[in-house]
């Protein structure tokens, strides 16, 4: 499978700068059996079957872009991409942790501490070839009070513009609650309290998960077989909660997002891996395989029971989804309109089959907005 049979033709002025206000007011793509209708967001909780559990990423976006300064002057940017330890820790600490992270202007920064601009951080190498750094800080306000004052949020690379005070707001979803995602999932982005009061009334299920969304979603696929792509690790929280309510939902699954469903298939994979044995089963690694006799519950309910013998096992993904893979744990998925060449598209791909690209040359003539702040798509598989 090669990269170009998932390019298309993405025009700049079709990329939206800014969401529409009130978000719900996004175009809304509805996809099933090879038949395209135009609604708006706020048309889907009657576009869902009584019966359906919406399973959504809460992760919450830290203000990870840190700036900074040498004694010469020369400025460093410190972009965090995950602490060197668990989350809930790292943004508890008052004093000091340990983050890895992209450094801009590396070169500039060899040894030495230097400082954020306004002088409340100093950041110092632990191991500049890993790019793990240390903060510290006097003040004694937890990590997470400390970025809220010297960080800035870290928007998209494909806006091309400088981050605003409303993306403060905008780039989070209204449900987002678990700190740890430098990059938003953008399906939930629709989502006003006036949908989601909608989807409960008509009785929807509404199940939060958690996967810290990381940089490494912008990557574009640059080699031409796409499997050799190699595909970036996320974190993903699990609770045995989350996991009896997934096992006893008698409904059809929809994924809010891409996120989601790297967990709900990552979940698929971690059952097959506890069942035969294999080492670490909850780190899902790019090129494991899965067990196709096996059923989703009942893989479900192996990671439950591994979970309740080990609950605080760390659970990461590098799953990799792509045209030919079976996707075994959901109908349905709430998603926008992706980069040519993007991970993401690859998955739409394996969602669909080649008739994305009926739907994405219908958004395309139909004037939808795409990317991160564009309009939305439900896509029935």
């Amino acid at each position: 499978m090669h990269k170009n049979d998932y390019q298309y033709h993405l025009p700049e002025e079709k990329i939206a700068k800014f969401p529409v206000q009130p978000r719900h007011n996004s175009k809304l793509l509805h996809y099933k059996d090879g038949k395209i209708q135009d609604f708006h967001f706020y048309d889907l909780p009657n576009l869902l079957p009584s019966n359906t559990t919406l399973i959504m990423n809460n992760a919450k976006v830290i203000p990870a872009r840190l700036f900074c300064k040498k004694e010469t002057g020369a400025i460093i940017e410190v972009f965090l991409l995950q602490p060197n330890g668990d989350y809930l820790s790292a943004f508890s600490q008052n004093e000091t942790c340990e983050w890895f992270a992209m450094v801009g202007n590396k070169k500039r920064w060899k040894t030495g501490a230097i400082s954020s601009l306004n002088g409340l951080l100093t950041i110092e190498w632990v191991d500049r070839a890993q790019n793990l750094v240390k903060i510290h800080w006097q003040t004694k306000k937890t990590f997470a009070e400390m970025l809220e004052t010297e960080g800035k949020m870290p928007i998209p690379p494909y806006l091309n513009r400088e981050t605003q005070t409303a993306d403060l707001e905008s780039y989070q979803t209204n449900y987002a609650k678990i700190l740890g995602a430098v990059a938003a999932p953008t399906a939930g982005l629709h989502f006003t309290k006036e949908v989601l009061a909608q989807l409960e009334e008509n009785n929807i299920k509404l199940l939060e998960t958690t996967l810290h969304v990381g940089a490494g979603t912008f990557k574009p696929v640059e080699v031409d077989d796409i499997t050799q792509h190699p595909m970036h690790a996320e974190s993903f929280e699990l609770t045995v909660p989350f996991l009896n309510q997934l096992i006893e939902s008698q409904g059809i699954f929809v994924a809010v997002g891409t996120t989601s469903l790297r967990i709900l298939e990552s979940l698929y994979v971690a059952g097959s891996n506890i069942l035969h044995n294999i080492d670490n089963p909850l780190t899902i690694l790019q090129h494991q395989t899965a067990d196709d006799n096996l059923g989703y519950k009942a893989a479900l309910i192996l990671v439950r029971d591994y979970l309740t013998l080990n609950p605080k096992t760390v659970c990461s993904t590098s799953i990799f989804i792509y045209p030919g893979k079976k996707i075994k744990s959901i109908q349905g998925l709430i998603t926008n309109f992706h980069q040519p060449n993007s991970t993401l598209m690859l998955l739409v791909a394996a969602s669909i089959g080649d008739n994305w690209k009926t739907v994405y040359q219908h958004a395309l003539n139909n004037d939808y907005r795409f990317l991160s702040y564009g309009d939305s798509s439900l896509l029935w598989l």
